[in-house]
This record gives structure tokens, sequence and C-alpha cells, in this order.
């Protein structure tokens, strides 16, 4: 059910947030509605906070900065409807978590290198769908995970150009997303349920990080990407067998130009852990070192090379005659 009484005052919303940033027109537009949930009602408010303060969303709001501003948005809507409780009964059914990389350049031929990770078989797709990509400006972006807690790799620069700003903001944000990444992780209720990141309190710095980190690697997001002579010298030094490396190498080069491996089943997976185990992507045209996304420093930085170890060098064997 709608509540008849739709929007928030901008001058209201304005007053509360006092200094902490412009005040966007999209707030003057609806962003809540009313739900009947057994005997009680439920305020469903959606909106973008970092919109809040800087209109554009180019730049991500730390976390110490969202108290304040949800209960501005809380205070608003007293201010409006003063029968509105809050307090101890609020709780989130999405959140977006984010983590930049910059400088990164020729972002999109860096993203569609890792869009072809052969090694990554959970989603059905590494990009977006025709209109998704549209509103996304036509970059380059993946997505992988489950529809709970989706995670999100993009081209921020290019979702910015198509966004419909004043000119100074538009010109503000393309300054702040040129050469940008975005890793997003977008937890909605039943993800935010399970972390236990439901209430205003849960929202603390280590555990968010803790978890946006484990979402990124699960991604498969800090991969290597490696010009040939990269992945060959990096094969070369891994600690692989000979004919470990043969493998791997082929696999790569056949999925680089989109051909299967023809290799059996077992040895196809047994192929792909090797490949996720030691983050090998095969880039198109790289001839810089190999570059990996770094989640801690938030940059693109030169991949660590690899030293060979006599653990690692064991037996592995394809028995299966069908193969060559």
């Amino acid at each position: 059910m709608s509540m008849a009484k739709r929007g928030v005052a901008g001058g209201s919303l304005l007053s509360r947030l006092g200094g902490l940033g412009r005040f966007p027109e999209v707030l003057r537009r609806p962003m809540f509605s009313v739900k009947r949930q057994g005997i009680d009602w439920e305020l469903h408010v959606e909106t973008s906070l970092p919109k809040m303060l800087w209109v554009h969303n180019a730049e991500a709001m730390p976390i110490d900065m969202v108290e304040p501003v949800v209960l501005a948005v809380e205070g608003a809507l007293r201010d409006a409807y003063g029968t509105v409780s809050l307090g101890h009964r609020r709780r989130f059914t999405r959140i977006d978590l984010v983590r930049d990389f910059a400088p990164v350049p020729d972002a999109p031929q860096f993203l569609s290198a890792l869009a072809r990770d052969p090694s990554y078989r959970r989603t059905s797709a590494s990009e977006w769908t025709s209109a998704e990509r549209n509103w996304r400006g036509g970059g380059k972006s993946l997505y992988r995970g489950p529809a709970d807690a989706k995670s999100l790799l993009y081209d921020k620069a290019a979702e910015v150009q198509v966004k419909r700003y004043p000119p100074d903001v538009k010109g503000e944000a393309l300054d702040f997303a040129r050469e940008r990444v975005r890793f997003e992780v977008q937890l909605r209720k039943s993800a935010l349920d399970t972390y236990a990141f439901t209430r205003l309190g849960d929202l603390r710095e280590d555990p968010v990080l803790a978890l946006a980190r484990n979402h990124f690697e699960q991604a498969q997001f800090g991969a290597t990407v490696s010009s040939e002579g990269d992945l060959f010298d990096r094969l070369g030094a891994s600690g692989l067998t000979v004919q470990q490396q043969c493998s791997v190498w082929f696999y790569l080069i056949a999925a680089a130009r989109g051909r299967k491996s023809g290799f059996s089943a077992n040895k196809d997976a047994d192929v792909r852990a090797l490949i996720r185990k030691h983050g090998f992507v095969l880039g198109e045209g790289h001839i810089r070192p190999s570059l990996r996304l770094d989640f801690d420093r938030g940059e693109l930085v030169e991949a660590e090379a690899l030293a060979a170890t006599a653990s690692e060098a064991v037996d592995w064997r394809d028995t299966s005659s069908s193969e060559r």
C-alpha cells in the first residue's frame, strides 16, 4: 500500500543534513513506500546515501559517515510525518559495499581480460545484458555470485558518462571517476540476515571490509592478467610440472580464442583448478608486466614474481587414453 502523501520536503531534509553536503534534486522525488507486515505497517526507504552528500555516487561514502546521514533521513521523515517510529526497529534490506581501484589505465582492456577468465564458471555470463550495459555507459562490466550477494566489477567512468547530472556536478564526478574501476557487492535481505548486517550498529569498518574482501576473492577479481610472454615466464616459475604447464598454457590459449580445450571432464576440472589456484589470466595486447587488482591498496599493481618450490612440483598425470 502506498502512502497518500509521498516525498519529503526538500528544505526539511536539507536543514537536517546541515553542512554534510548539497541537497540533490533526486530526493525531491518519491523515495519510500509503506507496506503491511502482520498487524504493523513498515516504512521502506530506498535512496543513495552518497548522492545525498555529493549529488553523484562517483565517490563512495566512508563507513563512519553512514550513521549521521541515515539519522538525518529519519529525522526528516519524522518532521514530515510525525507518527513515524524508527529507532530500534530499523532494519536494512540492501547495502552495497564498495572498493575502488585507481588509477587503472586501459580499464576496458583489463576488464575484458578478466571476463575471459576460464576458471570462473559459477555464473552463466561475465557481462551485463544490453539494457544493463546501456545503463553502465557501454563499459565492460562483470558480475559474479548469487543474486542476494552479487559481486560486480566495472568501469566507473563509463557509468558516470551517461548519468544525468547538473553540468558542474557532471564534471566533478567525471574527474573523480577517471581511470577508476569499482568493485561492488550488493547485499540483499537474505545475505544481510546471514551476515548479521541488518542494523546501524552492525556497520563497523573491520567486519565490513573483511566481508567485501571475501566476496572479491570469491569472484576471483584479483586474478593476475599477463601477456603471453609474461604468462610463459610465470608458468615456468610456478612450480608446476612440465605437463601441468603445457596443459594450462594450451587451455588458456584456447579459451582466449573462444575454443574448447578438448580435455576430458576430469582433466578440464583439474586444469581449471590449477588456473584458479595460481590466478592465471591471459590478457590480449598487454605489453606491460603482469597486473592484478590489490584489494588492500585499492590499486592496480604489478604482480609479484613467482618462485618455484619443490613442494608444488608434484607429479600430475592424466591417465585417460582418449586424450592427447
